[in-house]
């Protein structure tokens, strides 16, 4: 059974997902297969976030309206100096264009 892991990241203003899967040759193990919304400038909707996941779950309602709380929630906050800093460093490190 897959594990599925959906959420808001405030400091990216981007939903992201994870997908494992049990890995087959390590007992308890798990393989990632799909890792998105954690592209510094590229953000995920949420109508992105449920056609990624759609070929593993549908998005259960109240888990898409606490998404959309937390991104309300948190969309006026501005990044402090060094969230500012961190994402310039990232962005040379990536070579991110702006």
């Amino acid at each position: 059974m897959s594990e599925i892991i959906v959420g808001w990241d405030r400091p990216l203003r981007t939903f992201f997902v994870q997908v494992h899967t049990p890995d087959p040759d390590e007992e308890g193990e798990t393989m990632l297969l799909l890792h998105e919304g954690c592209d510094i400038d590229r953000q995920l909707s949420m109508h992105d976030l449920k056609v990624l996941i759609s070929p593993y779950a549908s998005l259960p309602p109240e888990i898409e309206q606490a998404m959309k709380r937390d991104q309300s929630g948190s969309i006026s906050q501005v990044d402090g100096p060094s969230q500012r800093h961190m994402k310039d460093l990232i962005r040379q490190l990536f070579d991110y264009d702006d």
